[in-house]
């Protein structure tokens, strides 16, 4: 992995996920996996982003759910996160979600 956010695919997230977010004393139930998983039901597409340092260690977790709407409209809701690091609202975040 190289740092910065990466998307992981569902298969990825779904091995690793959980345990990665248990590392954080900040980590809630909006962020596990399964709550992606429940939002499905919904009409949300779960989608995970981890943040890697240059140690190769996980930094920052995020979950998002998108919802696509007509006109190529939509939005993500990011309930509870995203967990870890020392400003994970960064812009680099934001860059890879938009």
């Amino acid at each position: 992995m190289t740092s910065g956010w990466e998307l992981l695919t569902d298969k990825s997230a779904k091995e690793t996920w959980n345990q990665a977010l248990l590392k954080f004393s900040d980590y809630n139930i909006f962020q596990s996996f399964e709550w992606g998983e429940h939002k499905v039901f919904d009409n949300w597409t779960p989608k995970r982003w981890i943040k890697v340092g240059n140690d190769n260690e996980i930094e920052s977790l995020f979950q998002g759910f998108v919802r696509v709407f007509p006109f190529k409209t939509g939005m993500i809701l990011g309930t509870g996160g995203p967990i870890g690091g020392n400003n994970p609202w960064s812009e680099d975040l934001k860059k890879v979600i938009i």
